[in-house]
């Protein structure tokens, strides 16, 4: 077949396990321009762990549909779980075209879920002085991402010890989801 077979609203950016904002679609002409119409498409997800949903109401990680009047098929995407540029990728087939289509979509981590601590816990050190590691925390999304930009509080709840001078210190999370406070132990 001489014709074209395109993809329209590629590489859209969404949070975690949300529906792209616009949906991923197809459009095929044949070689004098017109529309294909009534061509059976297949879309896939080959990349990431998202879902598909045809108007119908059909889903999975695999569905088909046929091309409408204007040479058109269309799917919306509802990305995974994972965040990262270009990490949950489509692909569109259709029969008497020899390419594919690929649509790449960027997952950005959702809001935080959680905050787990990383290390500087039950450590000995001198009276009045630092410990010999910080306290480290890492902020997650439902999915398991790391988070960053968010505000973390630390706080000295007994003891006397104050963080970095302070009793209680708030500090952004870094672009690993992770931030830290060192203790200052007291004299209890």
């Amino acid at each position: 077949n001489n014709g074209v077979f395109h993809a329209v609203n590629g590489n859209q950016t969404a949070a975690i396990g949300t529906m792209l904002p616009n949906p991923l679609v197809v459009s095929m002409t044949d070689a004098t321009g017109s529309p294909v119409v009534g061509r059976s498409v297949a879309f896939s997800v080959t990349r990431g762990n998202g879902s598909l949903t045809t108007a119908a109401g059909q889903q999975g990680r695999s569905v088909s549909l046929v091309t409408d009047s204007a040479g058109r098929a269309q799917v919306r995407f509802t990305l995974g779980t994972r965040s990262g540029a270009g990490n949950d990728q489509v692909t569109a087939n259709a029969i008497g075209f020899v390419c594919e289509v690929l649509f790449s979509a960027s997952a950005m981590a959702g809001a935080a879920a959680q905050v787990i601590a990383v290390s500087g816990e039950n450590q000995r050190g001198l009276v009045g002085a630092p410990l010999p590691l910080p306290f480290v925390v890492i902020v997650l999304d439902s999915g398991g991402n790391p988070v960053a930009g968010v505000p973390v509080s630390f706080s000295v709840l007994q003891g006397g010890g104050t963080l970095e001078g302070v009793t209680g210190l708030t500090r952004n999370t870094d672009s690993d989801g992770k931030t830290f406070a060192v203790l200052i132990l007291g004299l209890q």
